[in-house]
């Protein structure tokens, strides 16, 4: 009996782990898709009207976003946890800068946040089953 106990709980931290690195996967590739969409339509915005402090600012949080990217091979949560905080950042400012910016692509950002959200729970997760 113990040794059944032993090998289910062995078997279900290792799925833990593989759906930690899986929502890792997952939360990276919507970062560099938040990033890659922001980074061109910042640089077509730029090109077609000209350079202003607001489209710079959205340039350089997309160069952020894929540094962050690359960095959550290394450190997964922090990265994920950082990049999530600036987007949620990112959305206040734009809605009190101009309130219908938040109207607007609401289904991808309630889509992308949900995400980010199960993604860093089930990171977390694995993390501690893996230091256990």
């Amino acid at each position: 009996m113990e040794k059944y106990k032993f090998t289910s709980q062995r078997v279900k931290k290792k799925r833990i782990i593989t759906e930690g690195i899986e929502s890792a996967a997952h939360s990276r590739i919507i970062l560099f898709a938040i990033a890659a969409l922001n980074l061109i339509s910042s640089l077509v915005v730029i090109y077609r009207f000209g350079n202003n402090g607001f489209n710079m600012v959205i340039l350089l949080y997309s160069l952020i976003l894929i540094g962050l990217g690359f960095y959550s091979y290394k450190e997964p949560f922090s990265a994920l946890l950082v990049g999530f905080i600036l987007m949620v950042f990112i959305y206040v400012l734009m809605g009190i800068i101009n309130p219908i910016t938040l109207l607007g692509g609401l289904l991808l950002k309630i889509i992308f946040v949900s995400s980010f959200i199960y993604g860093l729970v089930k990171i977390k997760r694995a993390e501690n089953v893996n230091a256990e």
